[in-house]
């Protein structure tokens, strides 16, 4: 039991600078994203 719960920190210490890179891509997909959107209205509105 020991021997997995220490295998299993070990993956997840290995993955932890994976999760960072996913969650900072996602955050600016999600800001570009709004940034988008915001451009888009304010370009709508000038129509």
């Amino acid at each position: 039991m020991l021997q997995t719960n220490f295998h299993l920190q070990e993956t997840h210490q290995a993955a932890q600078p994976v999760l960072c890179e996913i969650q900072n891509i996602w955050q600016l997909a999600h800001g570009n994203a709004q940034l988008g959107l915001r451009a888009s209205k304010s370009l709508l509105q000038e129509i």
